[in-house]
């Protein structure tokens, strides 16, 4: 056979495959279904859906594996041909007669349809399919089937028109049983045998479809089908005076250029609200370009076989009146307007005949008219509406359901996962189009994740952006989008002029609104994405009727939290607005700076104490704004605003792990103060020294020592104790990290004893907190354990549970190293318990650090490895350097105690690297026993014993670790043999000697 033959698929009727000269049938088995739904399909259908269509309830990587095996099986067959698959998506570029079916209905080219329709979709390929495959064929066959009914319908008008009804009724005579309650084909046969002089055939069909009405619904039948008999009866040539004419031909709902992209939840939800008893008005809100026509068409499509009078739908945006409403409705429907009654009571009448959808799109300049579709309601019992407007219409029966931009990735999404999101589909769907080929690359990912993310997936906007790619590359396109909304502008010639670009979008809305809510929107510019309530009322004077009416309006969207969110490109256009207004901008954003820095400053305790979690929460929400009003002061060098929320900046920053994001901050605030005078020497000291322990944390100890010091004489110059007291702590951090233990319980004994002179809590259990870790490392065992333990009934008095967890964590370490294990582990669980209930990653990657380390000095290497790869991860998540390179050194021991030496060595290897490189002597120490470990267990007592040399007599050695050491050397026997070798030569020589 040859494989480069296009085969033909009919999928109407018995499925088959015809590749001359032979005709394959498709079979009920998943090959065949699968290769059926790709052709039916007719283009690229993701991985991700033909996994979830055939294996709905399986875990994704389940249906992902099902769907390669699958994939392999059709490859098996002998006369596939045709079948690409690029990445995540696969397509069959076949010939069907489902494509030859719907291009003929939409042509009106009715009697080829009829031709071309063999009967019921995939007829017998239904095999054991369930779930979502079942769904999806028994959606189809209804669509399809309504289309036929469609095309049967007009071709026996269209040969009534010419002149022929005999041979309209003859075609639909045969179809009068398939279903016994369509009163449309009824009405339609029983007009086309009287116009052919069959009267009585006409009647009989009318009293056979009366009897199986009131039989099997206990119904009559609609007025216009009995005016119609009774104009039979009476051999009347037409409609006469007081009888209503003719049944309107079945009106067609528009077919859409594109398809759809994405919106199955949207369509989801259309469908069940639309199928309760009690929602007869939906209306789908939502900014312009949000795509709400796009998704009305879809349901008018696809949920119109629900009703026996099919979908309407009518376009209002030409509607130039509420007036106009009716008329418009009626060109809608098909229906000639005739005699004395006003247009809404013809449309009134016949929209009562039979069930049906009608779409009423754009309906938001049309409001005042909304009387009109009560009365719709009112006199059509059997009617559902679906209305989509960029404001609701305020009518008590109303449903809403509103719409926003489409699905965007994360900015971290990979190729592969991005392209499962319907923005990024949708976006390059659009570019292929006028740069045929286009396949997104790891290249353009970036660029193009930004456009969607500028977007907010709004599908109007991509669609613009999308066009420009022929033009110009993504990247060019993200960075011109972020300076110029006037860039994503459409030259179509067929475009709406609402539509033709997202500034005549927005103008199209900024011009709807009072003068109060343009007011509102102004203001609001200056809140950076979403804000609450309180802040709208503090900032922009808002009220709870003003925030309802932009919500009405699509303007604003209210989440279920109570938090209020725009799209990011009426941000950018109403801050252009405000900025027109040059007195008014600068107050809002004076309500805006001290509104977020207030709240930073209430949430000061909270973040130490048992609420941290949901003070960290409400940080998180609003960290936009507070990084907005943090600049605001700094662009001022506000100093007032300045000092009271800087520790709870550098707090939350600290908490989160977001050390250069809080160093930056409090950098730019220093740098805006210095040399502004003495009396503002306090604030500086504050944001200096605050500085200084984020940079500390990040192990940038030159850069920290630089700013302790300056923020420290900048405390005493400015006589402030608090600022004296945090200056100390951090010099004896610094001294602690460089191992000059002695020096750093000086510094911090200095803090205690200022913190108790001020009657200090917090700042005394901090003090004694870090004096106990340095006299642990320094060898004061005893007075460190008395300190641990004040400082945690200090945390305890005061509230600060992430202090108390640490506390805990060190006096943990501490019993530990003084062989009181089981106390010790106690305290460590005790510690990672709590943990749990801070939401801190970092807090709890130190807990499970130490307890690896516990674990190893009790011989529990399997346990010790499994805390450390977890707070390894955590680690590297949050780029911790200096926590990843102690744990690698720690998985490194524990893999040379389990007897795995590659391993244990490369571990140790990058560990000791890493921590040369920052000069961590305490760790760098450590990591030496950890290669003594090494070379003993390889039986080179030598090298082990130069190492542990170095070990005891370097003075930044920790003393838990020097006792170790010491035990090491006394168990091997050695003898001292001259001077060690140097810290730096040993170091080097470790890491510059092959593996």
């Amino acid at each position: 056979m040859n494989d480069a033959a296009i085969p033909f698929v009919r999928l109407l009727g018995a499925p088959h495959v015809t590749l001359a000269p032979r005709s394959l049938p498709l079979l009920p088995d998943k090959r065949h279904q699968l290769l059926a739904y790709l052709a039916y399909q007719g283009g690229w259908v993701s991985r991700a859906r033909l996994a979830f269509l055939f294996w709905p309830d399986a875990p994704e990587d389940t249906a992902r594996r099902n769907l390669r095996r699958l994939l392999h099986r059709v490859r098996e067959l002998g006369w596939l041909a045709g079948l690409a698959v690029q990445g995540e998506r696969l397509s069959w570029a076949v010939s069907t007669d489902v494509t030859d079916f719907e291009a003929a209905v939409q042509g009106g080219h009715w009697a080829l349809a009829l031709d071309h329709y063999g009967g019921s979709l995939l007829d017998g390929l239904d095999g054991m399919a369930t779930g979502e495959y079942a769904s999806w064929l028994m959606d189809e066959r209804a669509r399809l089937h309504g289309l036929w009914h469609s095309a049967l319908l007009q071709r026996a008008q269209e040969l009534e028109g010419t002149g022929d009804p005999g041979r309209a009724a003859a075609l639909l005579e045969p179809r009068l049983g398939e279903d016994e309650l369509d009163e449309e084909l009824v009405c339609t046969y029983m007009r086309a045998s009287w116009r052919a002089g069959r009267s009585a055939q006409a009647l009989h069909a009318y009293a056979a479809f009366c009897g199986r009405l009131r039989r099997d619904v206990g119904l009559s039948p609609s007025p216009a089908t009995e005016h119609l008999a009774h104009a039979i009866q009476a051999q009347a040539p037409g409609p006469v005076q007081g009888m209503t004419p003719p049944l309107a031909a079945r009106p067609a709902v528009p077919t859409p250029f594109m398809p759809l992209i994405g919106r199955e939840l949207e369509l989801a939800e259309i469908s069940h609200a639309l199928g309760r008893a009690e929602c007869r008005l939906l209306t789908l809100t939502g900014p312009g370009g949000a795509g709400k026509t796009r998704i009305a068409l879809e349901a008018a499509r696809t949920l119109g076989l629900r009703y026996p009078g099919g979908a309407a739908f009518a376009a209002l945006e030409t509607t130039d009146s509420p007036e106009r409403l009716p008329i418009s409705v009626a060109e809608a429907l098909g229906l000639t307007l005739w005699g004395a009654d006003p247009p809404a009571v013809q449309v009134i009448r016949h929209l009562a005949a039979s069930p049906r959808l009608l779409v009423l799109d754009n309906y938001e300049h049309l409001l005042d008219g909304a009387p009109f579709v009560a009365e719709l309601l009112r006199g059509c019992p059997e009617l559902r509406l679906l209305v989509t407007s960029r404001e609701r219409l305020h009518l008590s029966s109303e449903w809403l359901l509103p719409v926003d931009g489409l699905p965007v990735p994360p900015d971290s999404a990979t190729l592969a996962q991005a392209a499962t999101y319907d923005a990024v589909t949708l976006f390059v769907e659009r570019v292929t189009r006028v740069r045929p080929g286009y396949v997104l690359t790891e290249e353009d990912l970036p660029h193009v994740l930004t456009i969607c993310r500028l977007m907010g997936g709004l599908p109007l906007g991509l669609e613009l952006a999308a066009v420009w790619v022929r033009v110009i590359p993504p990247r060019e396109i993200a960075a011109e989008i972020a300076v110029n909304l006037d860039f994503l502008t459409s030259d179509e010639r067929d475009v709406d002029a609402r539509h033709a670009s997202l500034r005549a979008t927005f103008e199209y809305s900024w011009a709807r609104l009072r003068p109060a809510e343009q007011q509102l929107l102004r203001q609001l510019s200056v809140c950076e994405g979403g804000f609450g309530y309180d802040a709208a009322r503090t900032v922009a004077g808002a009220s709870l009727p003003l925030l309802a009416r932009l919500v009405d309006q699509s303007l604003l969207r209210a989440s279920p939290s109570g938090r209020y969110h725009r799209h990011p490109l009426l941000s950018a256009f109403t801050r252009e607005k405000l900025a027109g207004s040059p007195a008014e901008d600068a107050a809002a954003r004076a309500r805006h700076g001290a509104h977020y820095l207030n709240l930073l400053c209430a949430h000061s305790d909270a973040l130490r104490g048992p609420r941290q979690s949901e003070a960290l929460a409400r940080l998180d929400e609003e960290l936009e704004n507070v990084r907005a009003a943090w600049h605001w002061a700094v662009e001022g060098a506000r100093v007032a605003e300045l000092g009271p929320p800087c520790g709870a900046l550098a707090t939350y920053h600290d908490r989160r792990a977001r050390y250069q994001e809080g160093v930056d901050l409090l950098g730019r605030a220093a740098d805006a103060l210095e040399g502004a005078g003495a009396d503002h020497g306090a604030v500086l000291a504050r944001l200096q020294l605050e500085g200084a322990w984020l940079l500390y944390r990040l192990s940038r100890l030159d850069d920290a020592e630089h700013r302790a010091q300056r923020g420290l004489a900048l405390a005493h110059a400015a006589g402030n104790s608090e600022a004296v007291m945090l200056g100390l702590n951090v010099q004896g951090a610094l001294c602690w990290r460089r191992g000059e233990y002695a020096a750093a319980q000086d510094f911090h004994r200095a803090a205690a004893a200022l913190a108790r002179s001020r009657a200090d809590q917090a700042g005394l259990e901090r003090s004694l907190h870090l004096l106990a870790i340095a006299g642990a490392d320094g060898g004061n065992v005893q007075s460190a354990e008395q300190d641990f333990r004040a400082a945690l009934d200090l945390c305890r008095s005061v509230g600060h549970l992430a202090e108390s967890v640490l506390v805990l964590n060190n006096l943990g370490c501490l019993l530990d190293a003084a062989g009181r294990h089981g106390e010790a582990v106690a305290l460590l669980e005790e510690a990672l318990s709590q943990s749990r209930d801070l939401a801190s990653p970092h807090v709890r990657a130190h807990l499970l650090s130490s307890l690896a380390h516990a674990l190893y000095q009790h011989h529990d290497l399997i346990g010790s490895r499994i805390a450390g790869e977890e707070a390894l991860g955590l680690a590297q998540a949050l780029g911790v350097g200096r926590l990843e390179a102690v744990l690698e050194v720690g998985l490194g021991r524990a893999a040379a105690g389990l007897g795995e030496a590659g391993r244990a060595q490369a571990l140790l290897r990058r560990g000791l690297a890493a921590l040369w490189a920052g000069q961590e002597l305490p760790d760098v120490l450590r990591t030496l026993l950890g290669w003594t470990e090494w070379h003993l267990a390889h039986g080179d007592a030598t090298a082990a014993a130069d190492l542990l040399q170095v070990v005891l007599r370097h003075p930044a050695t920790r003393h838990a670790d020097r006792e170790r050491a010491r035990r090491m050397w006394n168990g091997a026997g050695s003898d001292e043999c001259g001077d060690p070798p140097e810290l730096a030569a040993t170091v080097t020589a470790i890491l510059t000697t092959a593996p």
